[in-house]
């Protein structure tokens, strides 16, 4: 897996590409950690890019819905859009009952939709 962590004006976006699983909880965990280091009232977004990931396990999603609610606790928030096996991965594990986590639509390498 690779796990891109870029800072821009208003947000923060986490890209993931390829396979995330238990393997590299460590890289993605890391990269959580530095944005819940870093708080910035103009920042307090995280965008998630999953949509260059393919399989995705439990425990990169169990990382994913502990960052969301210690996002919610200090007033931050997770954002994401994810490739079709990571909206299926989600659903599945039962995780799209979680705000951050509901699978919606692609995000460009500017956080935005594409739609």
């Amino acid at each position: 897996m690779l796990a891109r962590l870029l800072k821009h004006e208003s947000y923060w976006l986490l890209q993931l590409e390829g396979e995330s699983t238990v393997a590299s909880a460590v890289e993605l965990k890391a990269a959580l950690i530095e944005w819940v280091a870093n708080p910035d009232p103009k920042e307090p977004c995280l965008q998630l890019d999953l949509e260059r990931t393919g399989e995705i396990d439990i425990s990169t999603l169990q990382l994913l819905y502990a960052a969301g609610r210690d996002a919610a606790r200090r007033e931050r928030r997770i954002e994401g859009r994810f490739s079709s096996a990571v909206a299926t991965a989600i659903r599945n594990s039962g995780f799209d009952q979680t705000p951050w986590l509901a699978p919606e639509g692609p995000v460009n390498d500017q956080g935005r939709s594409h739609e």
